[in-house]
């Protein structure tokens, strides 16, 4: 079959200054599509091998720190920030942009003319922390690792028919059915030591999970040195690295853990900490103020949501939820942004391609929500649990205005914030669930129908290890996100993904609070750092940045 680069099909389509476009992230209220463009200018590293000069420590803080480390698992934040500086990808993001290009692949791969093959050339004379060789077999062992694995970034492998690994320096992925914007899942797809897993696996344990969750095996410029748990992590500079390191570039870094923002806030002003992960606009709006502090602000690309358990008496009851989305103050939350967000409407943020701008954006009304509880039979008194973050105050105001807003309709809401790791756990159980939660959503390619599957997909739901905190079940929707993947009509696409959110809209699945921007304190010799947009919004890759440059 004829091929072609999938740069004719992909960077054309998706490049940064088009997907500013489509996505009108300019106006009064955030900058123009031109200067957006230059913030989100990202600097790569050289890439002639070598070392840095002098050592340069850099440390990344956050509410929790990862309890598993495996790649093709971990699909938060505080995992991310590790998985995306030790492992690489065939693919990855541009340093705080939107495109892609090659990485652990010497360029983009090339395409059949019927769109469903995709073949990639592996870079020669890499070799992973423990010493073995990169080659398409290692390349093939990380996909099949993930593939039958089947959690976290495995969602992202869609329309996937088969790996091939034809000589050692050519990785081959056919697809079932075409999916143009298949390149911007790959940077998801990690490679992992083939070495590592095999030396390490078991009977009981084929893929070496057990191994993978405290120690690691990837190509990329840092190394892990220990794991504390519920404490820090520390990594070091990877010595066989197949990139030079620029000076200022950190060759030691860490993940701390700190569940008090303010106590984060002390250490960053003191130089103990050079980044935070996400925290709220009033935490933000303190740190403008701190000596040897700045703050990134970069548009966002996420939702804060809290999705309604509609397995969850009374939620199951479609009135109870709209009872709920109609008490919640959606003012008071954007007010506690302090501008730093704007209202959404939908399981797409605002602006991000396939967002339907038609659909109503949610208000506050008290009588209809307390008309909806009295018609489905809900008695004044009925005592009601949402669970929160420890230490993220966005979520616990969030928290705090909705079980003010349902006290006053007769809904006593307890509201609760164990640690992070606690809470998917509780998700998974769906005898005892909690009704409301607090999540973040994060178009995590270019692709707006990820978005929709994560949270929506019956087969994400959390007894599954998924996101769909909901547990939204649609045979319908689940059929139209396989089948809008395969449209290369964009109009065609839009319009399905038009219906679809608009079925999710009027399930009353979901209380969408507000789309916020990213709003990260830094030290100031780090103002210039750009957060990954794609990885979460709160991921910095150390080894593109240097220190005060």
């Amino acid at each position: 079959m004829e091929s072609k680069p999938i740069s004719a099909i992909f960077d054309s389509r998706w490049s940064r200054r088009q997907f500013l476009q489509r996505a009108g992230l300019g106006g009064a209220a955030m900058m123009s599509a031109g200067s957006l463009a230059a913030f989100l200018e990202a600097c790569a590293g050289s890439t002639s091998a070598g070392t840095a000069t002098g050592n340069v420590k850099a440390s990344w803080t956050n509410v929790v720190i990862p309890e598993n480390l495996d790649p093709h698992i971990g699909f938060d934040t505080d995992t991310l920030q590790f998985t995306q500086n030790v492992y690489e990808s065939l693919l990855e993001y541009t340093p705080g942009g939107l495109d892609v290009r090659p990485l652990l692949a010497e360029s983009m791969p090339t395409v059949s003319s019927d769109g469903l093959t995709y073949t990639f050339k592996i870079r020669q004379g890499i070799v992973f922390h423990d010493g073995a060789k990169l080659d398409s077999q290692a390349v093939l062992m990380s996909f099949q690792r993930l593939q039958e694995i089947n959690q976290g970034p495995a969602s992202y492998l869609i329309n996937i028919k088969g790996f091939s690994a034809p000589d050692p320096n050519t990785f081959v992925v056919n697809l079932s059915a075409p999916y143009s914007l298949f390149p911007g899942t790959m940077p998801w797809f990690l490679i992992a030591s083939p070495n590592a897993i095999s030396s390490n696996k078991t009977s009981s344990d084929p893929w070496a999970k057990n191994w993978f969750a405290n120690k690691s095996a990837g190509t990329g410029p840092y190394m892990l040195d220990s794991v504390k748990p519920n404490d820090r992590i520390d990594m070091s500079q990877n010595k066989h690295y197949w990139r030079d390191f620029k000076p200022g570039v950190p060759t030691s870094v860490a993940i701390i853990q700190n569940a008090n923002t303010t106590t984060q806030l002390e250490l960053l002003q003191s130089g103990q900490t050079d980044f935070l992960s996400n925290i709220g606009p009033d935490n933000a709006a303190t740190a403008k103020t701190l000596p040897n502090v700045a703050v990134v602000r970069q548009p966002a690309i996420q939702l804060r949501t809290i999705p309604l358990n509609m397995i969850r008496t009374p939620l199951n009851d479609i009135r109870v939820r709209q009872a709920l989305i109609a008490a919640f103050d959606y003012d008071g939350y954007t007010n506690f942004y302090k501008g730093f967000g704007r209202p959404a409407n939908s399981p797409i943020p605002p602006q991000f391609p396939g967002w339907d701008s038609s659909l109503p954006f949610a208000k506050q009304d008290l009588n209809a929500a307390k008309q909806l509880l009295q018609q489905a039979g809900v008695a004044p008194g009925t005592k009601m649990r949402m669970v929160t973050v420890q230490g993220l105050n966005y979520e616990s105001f969030a928290g705090t205005i909705f079980q003010s807003a349902l006290q006053k309709i007769g809904i006593d809401l307890a509201v609760e914030a164990p640690p992070w790791p606690q809470i998917p756990p509780q998700m998974a159980n769906d005898a005892s669930s909690p009704p409301m939660t607090f999540l973040n959503v994060f178009p995590n390619t270019p692709d707006p129908a990820l978005v929709l599957r994560v949270s929506y997909h019956s087969a994400n739901v959390p007894s599954k290890g998924g996101y769909n905190w909901a547990n939204y079940k649609d045979p319908t929707l689940d059929s139209d996100l396989d089948k809008v993947v395969q449209l290369q009509d964009e109009s065609q696409r839009n319009q399905l993904l038009a219906d679809m959110q608009k079925r999710i809209v009027d399930s009353a699945s979901t209380i969408f609070c507000i789309a916020p921007d990213l709003v990260m304190p830094v030290r100031k010799e780090w103002a210039h750092v750009k957060y990954d947009p794609f990885f979460q919004d709160g991921i910095i890759r150390w080894f593109y940045w240097s220190k005060g440059s």
